[in-house]
């Protein structure tokens, strides 16, 4: 996940870029990946997870809302997948969500409806 033999400094617990990294291993992701949904260089994400440097407080803030929703998404959306083969896509998706009004609570009502034993769909929307 974060690439061929990074030694990474241990952080504070609950330090952005701990939390940051615990988030990219839930998500199943790689550094690259992270740092494309933040805009940053993946070297700028290495140096943070080894501690010699600390991200942007807005960059960490932003990076850290975007996991916690694509965590909660991919949750919420099982057994179907939230796009996070790409982190272009995966972006546009989490923005257009957002901007949408769409919360993984939401994508969990649709999903049940979908899923129901009566198979019932009333081809609502989100």
């Amino acid at each position: 996940m974060n690439g061929p033999n990074i030694q990474l400094a241990p952080l504070a617990k609950f330090s952005n870029e701990a939390r940051l990294r615990q988030r990219q291993i839930e998500l199943g992701v790689s550094g690259a990946f992270i740092a494309a949904l933040g805009d940053i260089l993946p070297s700028q994400l290495t140096e943070a997870y080894k501690g010699r440097r600390t991200l942007p407080n807005e960059v960490a803030l932003e990076l850290l809302e975007i996991t916690k929703f694509l965590l909660e998404a991919r949750d919420a959306a099982s057994p179907f997948r939230v796009p996070m083969d790409n982190a272009f896509e995966t972006k546009v998706f989490y923005k257009t969500m957002v901007e949408s009004g769409v919360t993984p609570d939401r994508i969990r009502e649709y999903v049940q409806r979908m899923m129901s034993e009566d198979g019932s769909m009333d081809g609502g929307t989100f």
